[in-house]
């Protein structure tokens, strides 16, 4: 205040002041004031800054555990699904196992029928892991032709038998031309016959083969075309017409003078021969006068360093007996069942060397098997007609 203002002057001052209507007592400014007062007194709270970070934390936390919750509960069902999944694969497992077994049982009660009784088509060949053989009453088809060329085979004493089937609206008589893209097999397209070619026929529809002389140097190759010209014998003729480049008739070393030639029944006996892929059924000529027993004592013969494997054991034992168009084998050696394989092959060469001795039917006994392979040795068995079929 200022001192130039006496009493008098703010007496004064005061009087002009607006008047002030308050009815509030003493006691409630006392209460006022001393509200006032505490609230000064009392030391300032300090600022809580951790509080937000630890809200964030905490709901961070709860969100990892209610994910983690959710996660533990999908792998949970992601086991139950695995197991589930595992029993349906077992369940498709055993389903298929059975399903494998049925079929099995199946085709073993259809290969456990003679050849004459098993269902007939095309594609019924008897098959096994080597060569493929197919007897003639499996064959009903009479839209193909039935054509089987010969390929000389080592050191020209072995030929290979190897039959097609040919389409009907093919021409199988050409096809004896086409060798070179037909035959395969690396091992036999070194021999294969290149001084014979089909020519047409003659009047009596007999086949014409022309032969190149000059490509004839023995005896071992006359009977490579010998053997090359059963090809027509397999189409149904008994006899074919030959000649020269010139149209004349051959004039061959050991063979002579010869314009025809006739297919006489020849008997032969088989082994396998071992190429690097396969095996292949490959014939021997036999003497005409030889025995079966004979021929039997053939099959027994390793030529190793030909690479031609004896299908029969040297110490097996057999004898024959023949009812009407029945040869019965009696083997007379243990042979072991476990070892299909060696006595499929057994079975097919004695087929196949007795067949070329005329029989059509085959009859095992003592065996103690009632099946091997595609065979049921309870019945007889045709002899096939087609071998090592491509």
């Amino acid at each position: 205040m200022s001192k130039q203002h006496n009493d008098d002057s703010i007496e004064k001052l005061l009087s002009e002041m607006p008047n002030i209507n308050d009815k509030k007592t003493f006691d409630d400014y006392y209460e006022k004031v001393l509200e006032e007062i505490n609230i000064e007194d009392e030391p300032k709270k300090k600022k809580i800054t951790w509080l937000l970070p630890a809200i964030s934390t905490a709901a961070a936390l709860c969100l990892a555990i209610i994910v983690g919750y959710q996660f533990v509960g999908s792998n949970e069902t992601a086991d139950q699904i695995g197991v589930q999944n595992n029993e349906s694969s077992s369940y498709d497992t055993d389903s298929n196992q059975q399903e494998s077994v049925e079929k099995a049982e199946e085709a073993e009660g259809e290969e456990s029928k003679p050849f004459s009784e098993q269902p007939q088509a095309e594609s019924n060949i008897i098959e096994s892991s080597g060569p493929r053989l197919l007897s003639e009453e499996q064959v009903v088809s009479d839209s193909i032709h039935k054509a089987t060329l010969i390929i000389p085979g080592p050191a020209a004493q072995y030929f290979v038998p190897l039959t097609y089937f040919i389409p009907e609206n093919n021409d199988p008589y050409t096809f004896f031309n086409q060798q070179d893209e037909v035959v395969q097999q690396e091992e036999l397209k070194t021999n294969l016959n290149h001084y014979a070619q089909f020519v047409g026929t003659n009047n009596k529809s007999v086949p014409i083969v022309q032969v190149d002389e000059t490509q004839l140097q023995g005896s071992a190759s006359e009977l490579a075309l010998s053997e090359s010209l059963s090809y027509f014998q397999s189409l149904g003729h008994e006899q074919i017409q030959l000649q020269d480049s010139e149209g004349k008739s051959l004039d061959l070393p050991h063979s002579g003078t010869i314009d025809q030639y006739t297919f006489d029944e020849q008997k032969y006996a088989y082994k396998l021969f071992e190429t690097k892929n396969r095996y292949f059924w490959v014939r021997k000529r036999l003497n005409q006068s030889m025995s079966m027993e004979e021929a039997i004592d053939e099959l027994k013969i390793n030529e190793k360093n030909l690479n031609v494997i004896a299908p029969i054991p040297k110490d097996l034992e057999v004898n024959f007996s023949e009812d009407s168009a029945v040869l019965e084998i009696n083997i007379h050696s243990k042979l072991s069942p476990s070892n299909q394989e060696s006595v499929q092959r057994l079975i097919e060469a004695m087929l196949l060397t007795a067949g070329s001795f005329g029989y059509n039917q085959i009859q095992f006994t003592n065996l103690n098997m009632n099946q091997v392979g595609p065979y049921d040795l309870t019945e007889p068995i045709h002899v096939p007609e087609y071998i090592n079929v491509q």
